[in-house]
């Protein structure tokens, strides 16, 4: 599919609506994008963002939950929310026709959810199921660890879920409050991509917030400030799940394209670095790479490996020997143009689908303010140098700034590598 420029129009309230128009597709994606996460609770209320997003779908004054569920299953579509640490995010897919009914359906829900006490008391219980199966996971767990191994107390270390303790004491009061916040139209943001009008999609959006007022909403998350520690949750049986993390770059650095190349190199598939050193050549591990994350306040780079615990203090050493073997020399220029090559066609092939324009497009405009266009986006992945590839690995990859989490049958002899 061709590119197309995305049209934005901001309403007099705040509301941004971004559109990007795919001629010959009826399938259209529509997501309606809160600028607030669970980074943004206090402690106190940590897991309300995520009790809400489960509770909208519960009924509105329009609408009983049924009457939500059934409404574009009836048509084929689906309608879906999640929670991440700096947004929140409903979206609904669907064929062109039926947009409008997508969009009518969402705003109703952000905006006239019923937070019924009976209804809050049954989505606890769902919510303190849906932890306790994060729990059994331990390659989650340890993910969420070596986030509070890097940073400490910082709110994107918290993890999304919250506390199950608070969520169960939650009031009607209090998710309306926190909802009327959330919902704001000024920290809102729709986006929509596939055949669709962008005029009919404001109609259909004025007609749900006209009247709902902005509200002046500051969001500014402290910078992130390495503090790396190492965290151990001793489990008696299964793998050992084993991250290492270094501290990255913010969402708007632009060295975190070398990163991303880095990342890449060393554990982004079956022709990486740890891949064939730690998996194919010794055999220590069934699972291993390396993945990023990016946020408005900072980053983080994570080398990950599931193994028996006999084989985590050489995996820890193989880790460590290809970070400083990145820092002094870099990849082989052979390395450099494969990893290139793969993200610029993954990013080609991603735009295929509708869903990935919207995430793409709404993803730009909240962390750069506009939407960046792919081909900008690509010529920084290509423009990319072996010199600053060298300078970034060895800004993350400082023995001091290093930190360690691991989950299952594991202790400190185990960990002597580290």
């Amino acid at each position: 599919m061709v590119e197309q420029a995305a049209e934005v129009t901001t309403l007099e309230n705040g509301l941004t609506v971004l559109t990007e128009r795919v001629t010959g597709r009826r399938p259209v994606t529509l997501g309606f994008w809160a600028l607030s996460g669970s980074a943004d609770e206090p402690p106190e209320l940590a897991g309300i963002t995520h009790l809400i997003e489960h509770m909208v779908f519960r009924g509105t004054h329009r609408r009983r939950g049924e009457e939500i569920d059934r409404a574009m299953a009836a048509v084929g579509g689906e309608l879906n929310g999640f929670v991440e640490r700096e947004f929140t995010c409903f979206h609904a897919r669907c064929l062109a026709e039926h947009i409008g009914m997508a969009a009518d359906i969402i705003a109703d829900m952000l905006r006239n959810a019923l937070f019924k006490p009976a209804d809050i008391e049954r989505e606890a219980d769902i919510v303190a199921a849906e932890i306790a199966s994060y729990e059994d996971s331990p390659g989650d767990v340890a993910s969420d660890l070596i986030a509070s191994a890097m940073w400490g107390d910082h709110p994107v270390a918290r993890r999304v879920f919250g506390d199950i303790g608070n969520v169960r004491t939650m009031s009607s009061t209090q998710l309306r409050e926190w909802a009327a916040k959330l919902f704001n139209p000024s920290r809102l943001l729709v986006a929509a991509a596939g055949d669709i009008s962008h005029e009919q999609l404001l109609s259909e959006l004025h007609r749900h917030f006209e009247g709902h007022r902005a509200t002046d909403v500051e969001k500014i998350l402290p910078e992130i400030v390495a503090r790396p520690t190492r965290v151990v949750l001793h489990r008696g049986s299964g793998p050992v799940h084993v991250r290492v993390g270094a501290p990255a770059y913010a969402r708007r650095d632009d060295r975190r394209f070398a990163a991303r190349i880095i990342c890449g190199a060393l554990g982004g598939g079956p022709s990486s670095r740890l891949f064939r050193k730690v998996r194919e050549e010794r055999g220590l591990a069934y699972d291993v790479g390396a993945y990023g994350a990016s946020y408005s306040c900072g980053g983080a780079f994570v080398l990950y490996a599931a193994s028996g615990a006999e084989a985590v203090a050489q995996i820890l050493q193989l880790f460590r020997a290809e970070m400083r073997d990145i820092a002094a020399r870099g990849l082989t220029q052979d390395e450099l143009a494969e990893t290139k090559q793969q993200f610029l066609c993954q990013t080609e092939i991603a735009l295929d689908d509708v869903g990935a324009r919207m995430e793409r497009m709404a993803d730009s405009y909240i962390h750069h303010g506009r939407v960046v266009p792919v081909q900008e986006t690509l010529a920084k992945v290509r423009n990319v140098t072996m010199d600053q590839i060298i300078e970034v690995a060895r800004e993350m990859f400082t023995d001091s700034q290093l930190a360690l989490a691991a989950v299952g049958p594991v202790d400190e002899h185990n960990l002597e590598a580290a």
